[in-house]
């Protein structure tokens, strides 16, 4: 990616580890706990939170 010219090498961070450390760790909420509040599957925030699914849209 080319910004003003200048090329810029920078990959995204999984989303995962932010979510686990600055939501859940924060608020102090376990993971079946938040998978409840959105309405989804425990084993689906747990493969998020551990880098085995993508978050899109």
């Amino acid at each position: 990616m080319a910004i003003d010219g200048i090329e810029v090498r920078m990959t995204p961070s999984y989303p995962g580890r932010f979510i686990r450390t600055e939501v859940l760790e924060t608020l102090g909420l376990s993971v079946t706990r938040s998978a409840g509040i959105p309405g989804v599957r425990r084993a689906t925030l747990s493969a998020l939170l551990n880098g085995n699914a993508s978050l899109s849209p």
